[in-house]
């Protein structure tokens, strides 16, 4: 494991809708490690499970509700630091993964599967999302 990687876990939790996640490092500080999602209450309540991913380049959240699946993709912490582009988001420090939660990643039929078998249903997969404690 790489020293980018090592040390790095997420927490999350579930309450009424929303759903906070936390990336925290031992190592260092990271940047907009918390984010806050808050779902549409036509989906339903949340599930109790939430399951994360680790791929070569890229993390997958899946969570659920009674009538969707939610996919939330974000880029590894070793994708993060070879690319210029995505390591200078962090403003000084290394950003969290959940930097990179944006609107195109939480919108859209990509993001979400409706269970029930409609599908030309085109999703908006949060009612609002935030990073928590941003300045």
């Amino acid at each position: 494991v790489s020293s980018t990687c090592r040390n790095r876990s997420i927490l999350w939790r579930y309450y009424d809708n929303i759903v906070e996640l936390v990336e925290l490092s031992w190592d260092r500080d990271l940047a907009n490690n918390a984010l806050r999602l808050c779902m549409s209450p036509e989906y339903g309540p949340l599930l109790s499970n939430l399951n994360i991913y680790e791929l070569a380049s890229h993390v997958v959240i899946l969570f659920t509700t009674v009538t969707t699946v939610f996919r939330l993709v974000l880029p590894h912490p070793e994708t993060i630091v070879k690319d210029p582009k995505l390591s200078s988001a962090g403003k000084g420090l290394q950003p969290s993964i959940l930097t990179f939660a944006r609107d195109d990643s939480l919108k859209g039929n990509n993001a979400a599967s409706i269970i029930t078998g409609t599908s030309d249903v085109i999703l908006s997969t949060c009612s609002s999302y935030s990073w928590i404690g941003m300045e």
